[in-house]
């Protein structure tokens, strides 16, 4: 049994781990509002404005921006629309590997106990069932599965990724493999977006289409394995 003393220096460890916590978001959030950021078409203008510097911007601001849950589907859109589908691909892949990164330690270490216990009191029964998943054989799979959906938050999902104690190397495998498909979706309507009536915008949206109906099947699939009647 533990004493009052150790009681109380594992909480002022938890307090002192959620002050650089909450430091580092006000710290970036202050930094985002200097670039004057809060709508996609302004998140667009500055790309558009620092033309050589546009990749390293873009890779910045989503390596930070989605740390506040600001969707990445948009920015996703916009780097296809202002890089083309082939380099807006590649610049999303590397931001979001490091996003996720990024968030994943900030849960792992100063937030683990505040999701954990934010979650264990919103989605008890749903939560447990994950955490039992997460640390079987099935973790990566499960963490690729929910990338897959869209109406999951994708920063929500690295939150939970780092308080759930998945090792970082499966946690940011699934990561990749489960965005991977969806990025490439996104930033190819971006690109032809420009005229929405081309075959090639049509044919674009088709692809996300027949995506989401495949992503629905896998879904439906892992579900009946893992949850129902659990």
């Amino acid at each position: 049994m533990k004493s009052s003393k150790e009681s109380f220096d594992e909480n002022k460890i938890v307090i002192i781990k959620f002050v650089f916590f909450i430091i580092f978001i006000v710290a970036s959030a202050i930094f985002v509002r200097t670039l004057h950021i809060s709508t996609v078409e302004e998140f667009k203008s500055v790309i558009n404005n620092e033309s050589g510097s546009a990749p390293k911007i873009y890779i910045l601001l989503f390596s930070i921006l989605p740390t506040f849950f600001a969707p990445i589907t948009p920015m996703a859109i916009a780097a296809g629309f202002v890089f083309g589908t082939k380099n807006a691909f590649i610049y999303t892949v590397v931001a979001a590997f490091i996003n996720s990164t990024l968030t994943f330690f900030l849960a792992k270490y100063f937030a683990s106990q505040m999701v954990d216990r934010f979650a264990r009191t919103k989605y008890p029964d749903v939560y447990q069932k994950i955490k039992n998943v997460a640390s079987d054989n099935d973790g990566f799979a499960l963490m690729a599965v929910l990338r897959l959906l869209p109406f999951i938050p994708y920063t929500m999902l690295n939150y939970i990724g780092g308080s759930l104690g998945y090792k970082y190397l499966i946690f940011i495998s699934s990561t990749m493999v489960g965005i991977i498909p969806g990025m490439y979706l996104y930033v190819n309507i971006g690109s032809n977006a420009d005229n929405i009536k081309s075959p090639q915008f049509i044919f674009a949206i088709v692809l996300l289409l027949i995506f989401w109906v495949f992503v629905s099947i896998i879904v439906k699939n892992f579900y009946k394995k893992h949850f129902k009647n659990k």
